[in-house]
């Protein structure tokens, strides 16, 4: 489960990503430069990969999760 969102400063084509800290606290990570619209959009989208966390690389994991 994810334990915080917070926003910050992303390039524009950067949604936004998940991370898991030190603590093994599960942090989404939103850019606030996009809209609350779809920032939700984004967050909904992360949720889906919250079982996904590990050491397998993020472009192979998008394209295995969304064929």
């Amino acid at each position: 489960m994810i334990s915080r969102v917070v926003l910050a400063d992303l390039p524009c084509t950067v949604g936004g990503y998940c991370v898991t800290n030190v603590d093994g606290e599960k942090i989404c990570v939103l850019n606030s430069r996009h809209s609350r619209e779809r920032n939700v959009k984004t967050f909904m989208h992360e949720i889906k990969h919250i079982n996904d966390f590990g050491d397998i690389n993020a472009d192979l994991l998008e394209k295995l999760r969304h064929k």
